[in-house]
């Protein structure tokens, strides 16, 4: 991810230049993850609307929420702001843009000369003390909102992990310890009795899905890898068959990439290494939902 070449800036003098961001994250009102062209799309209708030039497309796989983590496409928007390429950006919603009132405050600081912050449920202009004020309380809502979340579970975390539990809570999954879900209880045995699984599988499958990640990316098809994992010996943690739809979803859990997500929204990373690097799992998650949407 990160920026698109120049579409048409350089117009002629008095048309204002608007740059377009979009990230990875669910519609609120179909719950599914609406793809970045999908929202670039929804952007230039907006910006001719407004009689505007589009300047570059940017665009980051990871959440607005997340500390300390570089987002090139926001890096190179508040370069464009300082230089005075852009005079705006649209967005298809706030949250897109951020959820921490640091990063509201870089492009306020930014902002002298004016700079409209606009989306499909209104502008900003945030040269103005009233957009200003109103920007602040809503970014200060959705921060509120994802520390929230990212308190409760962490507290599950710990909870968990005093428990021996290696994951977010649950039956065992795929690729990760806890009770054999295939064990069947012989005479005089009960559900307290169900051993755990062996660390080996748990080690296997992981290095699978990891490997499969890859396989993905790189154009091997679901049905492909499931046919592969079943002549392999290796099944579903409820030992299972694997089929197309169900490798699909296994890669798609965000726990793979070590992450913790609420609505489309990241609010908290698991302890330990993750099976697979989060930003090969923000590329399958692109892939995914484009795939989705041009089928």
């Amino acid at each position: 991810m990160g920026t698109r070449k120049n579409v048409s800036a350089g117009q002629a003098a008095g048309v204002p230049v608007f740059d377009s961001y979009a990230r990875l994250s669910k519609n609120p009102n179909t719950g599914e993850f609406e793809k970045i062209e999908t929202q670039w799309a929804d952007n230039r209708r907006v910006i001719e609307r407004l009689g505007g030039t589009l300047g570059q497309e940017l665009d980051d796989g990871l959440s607005a929420w997340k500390k300390n983590v570089r987002r090139p496409g926001w890096a190179k928007l508040l370069e464009r702001v300082a230089s005075g390429a852009s005079d705006g950006i649209v967005v298809w919603h706030t949250d897109r843009l951020f959820r921490q009132p640091r990063d509201l405050e870089k492009l306020i600081d930014l902002a002298d000369k004016g700079f409209v912050v606009v989306s499909a449920h209104g502008s900003r202009d945030l040269a103005d003390p009233d957009d200003r004020f109103i920007l602040r309380i809503e970014v200060a809502h959705a921060a509120r909102s994802s520390d929230d979340t990212s308190r409760r579970i962490k507290r599950r975390f710990r909870t968990f992990r005093e428990n021996g539990i290696g994951h977010i809570g649950g039956p065992r999954r795929f690729g990760w310890p806890g009770r054999d879900l295939t064990w069947t209880p012989g005479e005089g045995e009960t559900d307290d009795d169900r051993p755990m699984v062996p660390d080996a599988l748990v080690a296997r499958e992981r290095r699978t899905l990891a490997e499969a990640t890859d396989a993905a990316l790189s154009g091997v098809s679901e049905a492909v890898i499931a046919r592969e994992w079943n002549d392999q010996g290796l099944f579903t943690a409820e030992g299972r068959r694997w089929v197309r739809l169900t490798v699909k979803s296994v890669l798609s859990r965000p726990t793979n990439a070590g992450l913790v997500e609420s609505d489309g929204e990241l609010v908290a990373t698991m302890p330990g290494d993750p099976i697979v690097d989060p930003r090969k799992f923000d590329l399958l998650r692109s892939k995914y939902a484009a795939r989705r949407k041009d089928g």
